[in-house]
Formats: C-alpha cells, sequence, structure tokens
C-alpha cells in the first residue's frame, strides 16, 4: 500500500511542492523560503532572501524524464485540468483515502512551464475531504485552482 501513497504515507503540500520544484529544477532541491524581500515603510530594502540549494535529490537526467512523464499526465492523462494554453505543464493528481468515513483527499502537484530548467513555479493544492464535493478527483478539483495560481506566477 506504500507505494502507491497509501496506508501510514503522509505528506504535506509544502513537501510536494517542493518534490514537483526538485523534479522541475533539474534534480536539485532548493531550502523554501517565505519571505523574498523585507521593506521599510519608505518601501527601501532592508534585506534580500538568497536562494540555497538543500540537496541533489536525483540526477538532472532522471528529474527531466519525470519532468516527461508530468507532461504527459496533464497533455493526455489524468491532469488535463491544468493545462495552460502556450505552457507546457507537468503535474500529478492525487485522492488519497483519509478516515474510513470521510471523503478522500483531492490533491494537484504541477510545475510550469515544464522545461528542463525553466521551470518558474511549482505548487501543490489539497482539498481535505475533497472540500466537501460529492465527487472527489484530484483533476476535478484540485488540479484547476494549481491552474490559476501557476497562471497568475506567469503572468497569463
Amino acid at each position: 500500500m506504500s507505494a502507491i501513497g497509501q496506508y501510514d504515507v503522509t505528506a504535506t503540500a509544502l513537501q510536494m511542492a517542493m518534490v514537483g520544484a526538485g523534479i522541475g529544477n533539474g534534480g536539485q532541491l532548493m531550502t523554501p523560503y517565505l519571505v523574498a524581500q523585507t521593506l521599510s515603510p519608505e518601501l527601501e530594502v532592508l534585506d534580500n532572501t538568497t536562494p540555497t540549494q538543500y540537496s541533489q535529490v536525483m540526477s538532472p537526467t532522471n528529474a527531466t524524464a519525470l519532468l516527461d512523464m508530468m507532461v504527459t499526465v496533464v497533455e493526455r492523462g489524468t491532469g488535463s485540468n491544468a493545462r495552460i494554453p502556450g505552457v507546457p505543464v507537468a503535474g500529478k493528481t492525487g485522492t488519497a483515502q483519509n478516515a474510513p468515513t470521510k471523503p478522500p483527499h483531492a490533491w494537484f502537484v504541477g510545475v510550469a512551464p515544464a522545461v528542463a530548467g525553466q521551470a518558474q513555479v511549482a505548487v501543490a493544492v489539497v482539498l481535505q475531504n475533497g472540500g466537501g464535493a460529492a465527487e472527489v478527483s484530484g483533476n476535478k478539483l484540485a488540479a484547476p485552482i494549481a491552474k490559476a495560481v501557476m497562471e497568475a506566477v506567469l503572468g497569463r
């Protein structure tokens, strides 16, 4: 069950966004941070965060292969609701079982543009208990939200 993300497997949205970011960044995982720049009340720059590498989590060759597979998920598979016209998008949907009496969680992890070395955004969306929807799937519920976030970051 663990091999398909069930049983004792748990992950936060930040962890899954980092997975997508590492894949989109050629296997290089960066240290996450919440504040890129601190400004004074007069809008003078007080501090800039410097991106730092956390770890090389996979080879660039494997990252590119996985990114290509995730593009197929969006172009011809279960992640079609994350498509952005003119932008290659990589993604993975998920429907994570929860408590036996509760609806599953709907997931989507996306990267755009999905071109090795050119990714600008990685996002993970999770709707706990399917957000209250009667029919729960990552493509139906989470992928459109991820698409909107990626479009906003890309300025579309």
